[in-house]
């Protein structure tokens, strides 16, 4: 009968200890820094005999223990599966170690689990081997003298349960005797033997199931004491699950025992990134840092002030891949904290935890490990170990009564007048300490951008489009388009002359439909205690600089510490890099931070721009990698042959930390024994990481792809993964593929250690394992392709199923917007792509943040719709959503409810998008429905009685008037200002809140009379405008800034540069108290426009660095999309391509081109010659391939307008260059014959294509006008070098050759070095034809002469010879060359008396030099 038992630790038992030392050891894990902490581990021993349980123990392998190791892992252990099937070598059986080891595992396992089927096992009084294995064994456990007879596994049972029940937690598990009958009937009757005689009992002798009968009872009897116990389990999938649920409970009853719910977030994340750090400390079971000492050494000294060589400056950890840089930190932070537990730590693991990754979330975490840690250790007082401290910055802490909460809100509103309940107030940010990070952006761009060309007076007007709101008109911006200091390479980065005047500001919220959100969030929070989570960004920035501070005031130290930088998420590009990481340290204050050494985009902010030092983690030691082989066998229990640990470490990816400890980690993960070797060998053959994670997926497949399916489970999964955008949550993963929940829990355990979780979303944590599932699936062309339309089929489903009655902002669309359109453009699916952009939930979720605005700016730029058709799409969706909401409203209430109040935020935020896209004009027919609808919602009577409808009202007034600005529709513009102003002074007359908005319609019109050239009448409005702004009470400074900034404008307008810097260094000003520590467009645009004056004023060298700033603040603050922003990008990008900043000119070239290709077109002569700067860049970083549809567009364009003169010379020899290389002629065809006779040729460039044309067949080539041929080229460039050196190639044509020479004229070296250069190559005969030719042209020439007569002398022509040099002499008597010939042809004819004296006359001539006197003389020794 079969019997399952199970109970808790049993009082009574030793087992309580172990409850009390574990729950002892990961106190420290729950915040406690007054523990000691140190990494415990979790030893489990598993005992069975080696054969017969071998699919018990693959399911253990492959299916549980990774599940085990999971939850040990976030506790702060690590959990050891001790199986001794193949930790005991050859090498130790033949010298009798087995029992000692197996011993010696059981004592330092904390937990024992024993499982039978039907064969006891290794035994025998006569096994000489065996009983060798008894006498060494029982030199110090006597005992087993009395037990030779029993097999290995009963001596395991024995000392790990049997001799003292209950003093180690054991579980017993026995296989149905039922089952083993079963399988040895089957292998009976298929003859197969061997998998026979591991279900007979009789294999292991005669009296081996009497014994194991006898052992079963004797557990069977203390099964009180046990932990388990199962009698008879049915199947070996059965018997691990039982395992591994035994084991399981007892991790939660002991390092588990903690309920979650105790633990605040912080903890939690502490708990986490403790466990990180701690798994990271080094390998063995002393954690031992191998071969670390020196690194240490040189993090002591950026730290600790007492130490030889201290410095104040940060350290960079840098390294390779899997070098060790956070094994490096986790043991300096490990050892620090216990020889310093007065020091304040925060540390940040990226990767480790959930959202770890992100900018806010690492804030976060360093401030509440700041202020806790400080807290903590300034006090006398034993703090509680939870964070309900409110000086901490509690997330759980609230005001003592609701009561309290009122006068604490109610108290924060009195600070400004127009944040009144019911009022939506603009979203200026009135206060410089709130943040809006996690609010929806402000998303417009300056207003009133104007250029007031100085260069001639031509101007230029473009569209520009100012934000939503009442805020200033953009009028009249005028640009004057020339390509100088435009283009890169060939062309100064400063020297163009339309760089223009920024203008305006924007000062209400672009997204209407979140303002009085988030004025209530903002209200919400004053009066209230800090709350350190509900902070933005800035403020957690500011925070952790006044944290810092206050700790280095106290005297103590501080040390922050980040690992993996290069794991954050990437820094969007409106943000400088690391913006949140401190620049200036307090006194005491270090930082540490690691990275990987090609992550350049962030390293070189630190080493370049803030001057850190570095420590760089070099590859392993032989011995050092020797000494990590063998400390995580022996935490295994495991051995390997001496022979087995060479070959490992004689492999060079050995080095690699990380190399060797995936390699390890996959053998002790190998469930099969007998083919280790085997394994082995198969692992070695990976040359790098990305192979051996390549093998390693190969594994994987065995292990978990169905065997009767042709299904490969693990391709696909990894494939998705790799292809998607964000990556994939459990149940996308699990939905997408129809994975049952067993097979995925299986294969995201087997590979947890190897994923980053972004907030539920898994990806890939190493790059090589990302390049391993590239290069192992992803091979073909389509297949990348196959997977996309996977995901885009799945999010497209997603969207379909919500139907048509959704509520836009009542449903997330936000894993669909992440996805869905990214997956579109990426296969150029235009149509479909279409239809998700203008399906309103998905276009609510792309205007969740800055970037997503971004992002849909770009897949509508990638749809190259006009803007007309994207607004009659947006218009098209919009009808239909009138109608579905008709429709949900007659159903629900019976009655027909108009849905125009509710659509009023979406057309305005429609309106917004295809404005900023460049599409202005287009805006117009939606702005002018908004407004309708505006009308039609709502009375004029509520206008003037409900602020909230009077915002929304005059916001899209003013939104309509400045597109009438922009479009020089002046009339219609004036019109709608004026109106604004009217409503606002009767809003004012009754709440006395609208002054400032009032300010901002007149500087709308002031900027609408500059567009028209009224200069007086405008800065009338302006300094009206200004008088108001500064009358505002409270936090104005924003307001007046703009209007200084538009003054100084208007007076750049004038010519009147130095006036103007006055008002730029007052709005700089301003904006230095309003925007305290961030970038933000409007410094940027009022930087640019001070290096204006200064350049009109002839100041380069401070015009210069304001240049170089302000482009950096345009790069990173929250951009718009106008040619203005792209001129800074393209000057700036240019400057960075001189400095060979390559990839950050290209990032900023990239971006000036989508903003000039939406405002001007593909035509326009900014947009060609961007297009030129990104191709260069491109082929500066050799990726001429991606640079090339660029080249070839803007080569194209240029050569169609007939411009290309201005092309970038340099460019096209580098494509040139390239295509020649790539054996791409045709395309090299086409460029020659494109820039052939304009002022970007060269010589060489004819002869090239002449030489393309000899590749083909007779028939086939072309005749070329006069202007393609060589011919020309030597006409038009005579005496040009190239073209000589391109004529050496030209053996098989000498009559062209001497031809070209003549038309280029050619000096008679050109003659003589061609006839040397084909007598080289043994073309004698052409030489002597070039040398003739030399002689006609240059008839006085005695070296053409000289060469000629030699070429006949060789030839034994003795007398044209003479007859030559005679000639020559003629034109140069002194000639030594000539009479030295002479001399010795003369000689030869044996006329030794006239050869005498033309070779002493030479040596006379030729006194000074030895080589020819030494020469003559000989020759005269021959004829005295």
């Amino acid at each position: 009968m079969s019997e399952t038992r199970q109970v808790s630790l049993p009082d009574n038992t030793s087992g309580k200890t172990t409850l009390r030392k574990i729950r002892h050891a990961v106190s420290f894990t729950r915040g406690l820094q007054t523990e000691t902490q140190e990494r415990r581990i979790v030893r489990v021993f598993f005992s069975s005999p080696f054969r017969g349980l071998e699919l018990e123990r693959e399911e253990l392998t492959k299916k549980y223990w990774p599940r085990l190791s999971t939850m040990c892992s976030k506790a702060g252990y690590e959990f050891v599966p001790v199986d001794l099937r193949w930790g005991i070598t050859s090498e130790k059986t033949s010298n009798a170690g087995t029992l000692e080891v197996c011993l010696r595992e059981v004592d330092r396992s904390d937990m024992f689990v024993g499982f039978f089927g039907q064969r006891y096992g290794w035994h025998g009084v006569d096994d000489d081997l065996l009983q060798r294995s008894f006498d060494v064994a029982a030199s110090t456990k006597p005992w087993l003298n009395q037990y030779r007879d029993r097999s290995v596994t009963e001596i395991e049972f024995l000392h790990g349960h049997l001799n003292h029940p209950g003093d180690k937690p054991a579980c017993f598990f026995f296989r149905d005797k039922e089952y083993d009958d079963k399988m040895l009937k089957t292998h009976k009757s298929a003859k197969n033997e061997v998998e026979a005689s591991k279900y007979d009992p009789r294999t292991d002798g005669p009296r081996a199931e009497e014994m194991l009968g006898d052992l079963q009872q004797r557990v069977k009897d203390t099964k009180d004491t046990c932990f388990a116990f199962t009698e008879a389990y049915p199947d070996p999938q059965t018997g691990a699950k039982l395992m591994f649920e035994a084991v399981k409970r007892y991790l939660e009853q002991t390092v588990l025992a903690d309920p979650a719910e105790a633990i605040s977030e912080r903890e939690k994340e502490r708990l986490l990134h403790n466990a990180y750090y701690i798994s990271r400390l080094g390998v063995g079971a002393r954690r031992e840092y191998i071969g670390g000492d020196r690194y240490l050494k040189e993090v002591d000294r950026h730290v600790l002030s007492d130490v030889e060589g201290y410095t104040r400056k940060p350290l960079l950890v840098l390294g390779d891949p899997g070098f060790g840089k956070t094994t490096l930190l986790a043991n300096w932070l490990h050892r620090h904290q216990q020889l310093y537990p007065e020091d304040v730590v925060a540390y940040h693991f990226v990767g480790c935890t959930p959202n770890s990754s992100k900018e806010k979330n690492a804030l976060i975490r360093l401030v509440e490990e700041l202020m806790v840690g400080f807290d903590e250790k300034s006090s006398d007082i034993e703090q509680p170990t939870s964070d309900t401290n409110p000086s901490h910055g509690n997330t759980e802490e609230k005001p003592a009564t609701e009561e309290a909460s009122r006068a604490s809100d109610e108290k924060g509103l009195q600070d400004g007048e127009d944040n009144k309940p019911g009022t939506e107030a603009p979203a200026v940010d009135d206060d410089p300490s709130k943040a809006v990070d996690d609010e929806k952006p402000i998303t417009g761009v300056p207003v009133g951008d104007n250029k007031s060309s100085d260069a001639n007076g031509d101007e230029k007007a473009f569209n520009t489009m100012s934000v939503a709101g009442d805020n200033p008109s953009q009028a009249g911006n005028e640009e004057k388009t020339n390509s100088e200091g435009l283009n890169a390479a060939d062309r100064a980065p400063d020297g163009n002359e339309d760089e223009e005047p920024d203008t305006g500001t924007a000062v209400t919220n672009s997204k209407t439909s979140t303002t009085a959100a988030n004025i209530e969030k903002k209200d919400e929070k004053k009066g209230k205690p800090p709350n350190v989570r509900s902070l933005g960004t800035y403020e957690l920035f500011q925070k952790l600089e006044t944290t810092l501070k206050s700790i280095s005031e106290s005297g103590k130290r501080a040390i922050i510490i980040i690992d993996a930088l290069n794991k954050m998420d990437p820094t969007p590009k409106t943000r400088k890099q690391l913006y949140w990481l401190p620049t200036e340290l307090p006194e005491g204050v270090s930082i540490l931070v690691s990275s990987l050494t090609d992550d350049t985009s962030k390293t070189n902010e630190l080493i370049n721009e803030r001057h850190w030092d570095t420590l760089v983690v070099e590859p392993m030691e032989v011995d050092d990698r020797k000494k990590m082989i063998m400390e995580m066998l022996s935490l295994r229990g495991k051995e390997l042959t001496s022979s087995q640990v060479d070959k490992i470490i004689k492999k060079e990816q050995s080095a690699n930390a990380l190399f060797l400890k995936i390699f390890v980690q996959e053998l002790c993960n190998f469930g099969d024994f007998w083919r280790l070797d085997e394994h082995l060998n198969f692992l070695l053959g990976a040359e790098s990481t990305k192979e051996l994670f390549a093998k390693i997926l190969e594994r994987l497949e065995i292990d978990f792809n169905p065997q009767d399916s042709k299904e490969n489970t693990i391709c696909k999964v990894m494939c998705c993964l790799l292809e998607s955008r964000y990556g994939l949550s459990d149940h996308e993963i699990k939905e997408l593929m129809e994975i049952p929940d067993h097979v995925w829990s299986a294969i995201f355990f087997a590979m947890e250690d190897f994923f980053i979780d972004r907030g539920g979303l898994y990806g890939f944590a190493f790059d090589e394992l990302a390049a391993a599932v590239q290069s192992r699936y992803l091979e073909k062309e389509d297949e990348p392709r196959t997977y996309s339309k996977m995901l885009a089929d799945y999010h497209q489903g997603k969207l379909d199923a919500r139907g048509v009655q959704y509520q836009i902002r009542g449903h997330s669309f936000d894993r669909i917007s992440q996805e869905l359109p990214w997956l579109l453009q990426k296969l150029d699916d235009k149509e479909h792509l279409k239809r998700c952009l203008t399906h309103l939930g998905v276009f609510d979720g792309l205007l969740a943040t800055h970037d997503t605005i971004i992002d849909l700016y770009a897949f509508w730029r990638s749809t190259e719709v006009s803007g007309k058709e994207m607004c009659s799409l947006y218009m098209k969706s919009l009808d239909e959503r009138v109608a579905a909401l008709y429709i949900q409203r007659e159903e629900e209430y019976c009655e027909t409810l108009s849905p125009v109040k509710d659509l009023l935020p979406t057309l305005y935020n429609i309106a917004e998008i295809i404005g900023d896209a460049g599409h202005l004009r287009h805006t117009i027919p939606i702005l002018e429905r908004a407004l309708r609808y505006q009308e039609y919602a709502h009375t004029t009577e509520e206008i003037y009685e409900n602020q909230k409808v009077a915002d929304m009202y005059i916001e899209l007034v003013n939104k309509l008037a400045c597109v009438y600005c922009d479009l020089e529709m002046f009339e219609e513009s004036e019109k709608l200002h004026k109106l604004n102003i009217e409503i606002k002074e009767k809003l004012e007359e009754k709440w006395k809140t609208y002054g400032y908005q009032i300010g901002i319609t007149l500087n709308g019109l002031a900027l609408l009379c500059k567009g028209q050239g009224k200069y007086d009448e405008a800065e009338k409005h302006f300094q009206r405008c200004l008088e108001l702004h500064r009358a505002r009470p409270g936090n104005n400074q924003r307001l007046v800034g703009a209007s200084l900034n538009n003054i100084g404008t208007l007076l750049m307008k004038m010519k009147k540069f130095q006036e103007a810097i006055g008002y730029f260094e007052q709005t700089l000003e301003m904006y230095a108290i309003c925007y305290f520590g961030r970038f933000h467009t409007e410094i940027a645009g009022t930087m640019n426009n001070l290096a204006v004056c200064y350049r009109n004023l002839k100041q380069m060298d401070k015009a210069e660095p304001i240049y170089e700033k302000a482009y950096n603040m345009t790069v990173n603050a929250f951009g718009d999309k106008h040619p203005e922003v792209a001129l800074k990008l393209m000057n700036w990008g240019t400057f960075n391509l001189h400095m060979k900043n390559y990839e950050k000119s290209l990032e900023m070239f990239h971006k000036s081109f989508d903003i000039y290709k939406e405002c001007f077109g593909d035509e326009h002569i900014q947009t060609i010659l961007i297009m030129e700067n990104i191709a260069m860049a491109c082929a500066l970083l050799n990726r001429h391939e991606e640079g090339d549809p660029y080249f070839k567009k803007a080569g194209e364009a240029l050569h169609r307008q007939g411009r290309l003169d201005v092309s970038l010379k340099g460019l096209n020899r580098r494509m040139l260059r390239y295509y020649l290389e790539q054996d791409r002629m045709d395309d090299a065809e086409k460029l020659l014959e494109r820039i052939l006779n304009t002022a970007v040729d060269e010589p060489r460039y004819f002869f090239a294509l002449a030489e393309l044309d000899k590749t083909k067949p007779e028939n086939e080539r072309p005749k070329r006008p006069h202007q393609q041929t060589v011919e020309f080229a030597a006409e038009k460039y005579p005496e040009s070098e190239d073209s000589l050196e391109c004529m050496d190639d030209w053996f098989d044509d000498v009559d062209r050759t001497i031809n070209l020479l003549k038309i280029g004229k050619y000096g008679h070296i050109a003659y003589i070095n061609l006839y040397t250069k084909y007598s080289e190559q043994d073309h004698n005969k052409e030489g002597v034809q070039v040398l003739h030719a030399g002689m006609e042209m240059f008839p006085n020439e005695p070296a053409i002469y000289l060469k000629l007569a030699k070429e006949h002398a060789a030839n034994e022509e003795d007398d044209k010879a003479v007859e030559l040099l005679n000639k020559g002499l003629t034109f140069d008597p002194n000639d030594v060359d000539i009479l030295t010939s002479l001399g010795e042809v003369l000689i030869k004819r044996g006329e030794s008396e006239t050869a005498g004296l033309h070779l002493r006359k030479a040596l006379e001539l030729a006194a000074e030099d030895n080589v020819k006197v030494e020469k003559i003389e000989e020759m005269l020794k021959k004829i005295t």
